[in-house]
């Protein structure tokens, strides 16, 4: 659900500018690494944003099967960011460059975004849904796992929303935190001074009990993005606002959801994409080229290596064309990945501390060049996240 960030912002900031539409359990890592996920990639040309080799183009991928154009959706949603790193973060800024070069691209017949993922920023999340809502070509949604919150926003503004047997969807709803931590302050021995220009500067800070202003600010902050989140998940999925508004936030299956409307079918991974790589052709063609689609993606993702590198074996066997063997040796190259855990819950948790390992090793900004020579093949979470800050304009202009 939708979780405003009570941080004490920065004096250029209005209050509401880093809240979240995230399951409360992801929402942890944003506090210390906010600024650090600004590349300023809409500053990029298309040549210099998109590359065809080398460990940008895994990052940034753009792959066009069959006239299908695959947008991974998954981990935390962020604002400003322009990589989508499996399972951990996708930046607004990817997502939305992906739809633009689409908008041009003859090859391009439809979209499908491949969602796993239990939220993000609002900041962005909004104005990506848009694009989704705008595009000249269809869009389809298909969430394998997570589609909570903004990411089901993204996905209300499909033509089309599939959902696999064991995905969840929801999560339509605002809250915010405040944390009085001024008790604890004092015990420490620590008076904390605010000095401030304007009533509403220090609305929600941490260092004192939330006076009757801001809570009636930042209520009214809540009210409206929720205003803003019911409608347009009832335009994208014409729904009455009362029904939207009375999920009441709740997480719902897959069995649940298409009963509440909130998906139109549920298919497994397995069946559906080959349905969508498969077009042209005699219906035979069709049919053979459905089942032989069918098998590579099963033999890679029921591969002895897929069982310790899960995400990284739903990449390949999704968003590449390669062979099973060749996925399967590349596979052996990567290192084994943490072990999901079976309740979506647990998952987005597990999702968080695999986050925040992330977002911890981008504040290590001082990384030598030899030292990424060394490790280019290495593709832990803290190597990667250290490639693409240093290789930002942030990083640059420290």
């Amino acid at each position: 659900m939708l979780n405003l960030n009570n941080l004490l912002r920065r004096r250029e900031q209005r209050p509401s500018a880093t809240r979240l539409a995230l399951l409360p359990a992801a929402a942890e890592a944003f506090a210390a690494v906010e600024a650090s996920l600004q590349a300023e990639a809409e500053h990029e040309t298309d040549d210099e944003f998109w590359s065809s080799e080398g460990w940008m183009a895994r990052y940034r991928p753009y792959k066009v099967r069959n006239g299908i154009l695959t947008i991974p959706v998954s981990g935390v949603l962020v604002h400003g960011f322009s990589y989508t790193l499996s399972g951990w973060a996708t930046g607004y800024t990817y997502i939305q460059r992906a739809l633009n070069r689409a908008k041009s691209d003859g090859t391009v017949k439809k979209i499908v975004l491949d969602i796993d993922s239990p939220g993000g920023m609002v900041m962005g999340a909004f104005e990506t849904a848009d694009m989704i809502a705008k595009a000249s070509k269809p869009v389809e949604a298909y969430i394998s796992g997570l589609g909570y919150s903004a990411a089901y926003l993204l996905a209300s503004q499909t033509d089309k929303i599939t959902v696999s047997p064991s995905a969840g969807v929801g999560s339509i709803g605002v809250i915010l935190r405040h944390i009085d931590a001024s008790k604890a302050y004092e015990q420490a021995g620590l008076n904390v001074t605010l000095i401030y220009a304007g009533a509403h500067k220090k609305d929600g800070n941490p260092y004192e009990p939330l006076s009757e202003l801001a809570l009636k600010t930042l209520t009214k902050e809540v009210e409206d993005d929720y205003v803003a989140f019911v409608r347009a998940v009832s335009e994208g999925r014409e729904l009455a606002e009362e029904i939207v508004r009375g999920t009441e936030a709740a997480l719902y299956s897959a069995e649940e959801g298409l009963r509440a409307n909130l998906v139109d079918s549920i298919m497994s991974e397995v069946d559906f994409w080959p349905r969508q790589t498969s077009s042209g052709g005699s219906s035979m063609d069709v049919n053979e080229a459905t089942r032989a689609e069918r098998t590579r993606i099963a033999a890679i993702m029921d591969s002895e290596e897929a069982k310790t590198r899960p995400a990284q074996a739903r990449a390949l066997a999704l968003q590449t064309d390669m062979t099973v063997e060749a996925a399967v040796n590349l596979l052996k190259s990567f290192p084994a990945e943490a072990k999901a855990e079976p309740e979506a819950k647990a998952k987005a948790e597990s999702e968080d501390n695999l986050f925040a390992k992330v977002m911890a090793a981008i504040g290590a900004t001082g990384v030598k060049a030899q030292e990424e020579e060394k490790q280019e093949d290495d593709n832990s979470p803290q190597t990667i996240a250290a490639r693409i800050i240093s290789n930002s304009r942030f990083a640059k202009a420290k």
